[in-house]
C-alpha cells in the first residue's frame, strides 16, 4: 500500500496491491480499514462512492463506509462485480480527489504508525492498523488482518507536525 501525499491531513491518493488467497464471487466484498481517515465531503450516514482507478478497477466497485459498532473503523469496501480466481494479483487506485460528489480520501490529521503485525494483539490491532478483511464464501477472514507493509502516515510519516526525540537514560555500573 502506497499513498501519494502521507503527510497529516492532506488529501491523497491511494495504491493498493494485494492477492486474495481464496477465489472471490460476484457479490462478496473486501474491507480495506483506514482507522482515523476520512473522505472530505462524505456525511455522517450512508456510504459514499469512492472513485478507483487501476489495472483491477473493473472488478470492484467502491464505497465509503464510516466507522459503527460492527466495524469500528473507517473502510473502503470494494464490492466485488466480477469473478476473481484465488492467487490473482489485485491493483487498484483510490483517487484523492473522487468524481461524482465523492470528495477525496484525507489522511489521518494525528497521524497513524506502521503496524508491528507481529505484535499478537488479535483484533485490537484493526483498530490501530490499515487492514484487510473479507467475507468470501471460500474463506472469509472476518477479523481484519493488519497490512504487514503500510506506510506511517500523517504525523508519524514525512511531516514535520511531530518531531520524534529519544532520551536514553544510561547507569553507571560500578
Amino acid at each position: 500500500m502506497t499513498l501519494s501525499n502521507p503527510l497529516a491531513d492532506a488529501l491523497s491518493s491511494l495504491y493498493l496491491e494485494f492477492v486474495p488467497q481464496m477465489a472471490l464471487q460476484v457479490g462478496e466484498s473486501v474491507w480495506l480499514g483506514l482507522p482515523s481517515f476520512s473522505l472530505l465531503g462524505g456525511g455522517a450516514g450512508g456510504a459514499i462512492a469512492v472513485a478507483l482507478t487501476g489495472v483491477s478497477n473493473g472488478s470492484f466497485v467502491a464505497t465509503w463506509v464510516n466507522a459503527t459498532q460492527e466495524r469500528p473503523v473507517e473502510s473502503v469496501r470494494l464490492h466485488v462485480t466480477a469473478h476473481l480466481v484465488a492467487l490473482a494479483p489485485q491493483s487498484l487506485t483510490i483517487a484523492a480527489a473522487a468524481s461524482g460528489g465523492g470528495g477525496g480520501l484525507r489522511v489521518p490529521t494525528l497521524g497513524l504508525r506502521r503496524c508491528d503485525v507481529s505484535v499478537g494483539e488479535g483484533a485490537e490491532i484493526a483498530k490501530k492498523c490499515m487492514s484487510l478483511s473479507t467475507d468470501a464464501a471460500e474463506g472469509p477472514v472476518q477479523t481484519a488482518v493488519a497490512i504487514e507493509n503500510a506506510p506511517a502516515v500523517g504525523s508519524f510519516g514525512s511531516s514535520s507536525t511531530v518531531q520524534w526525540c529519544v532520551f536514553m537514560r544510561v547507569r553507571a555500573i560500578h
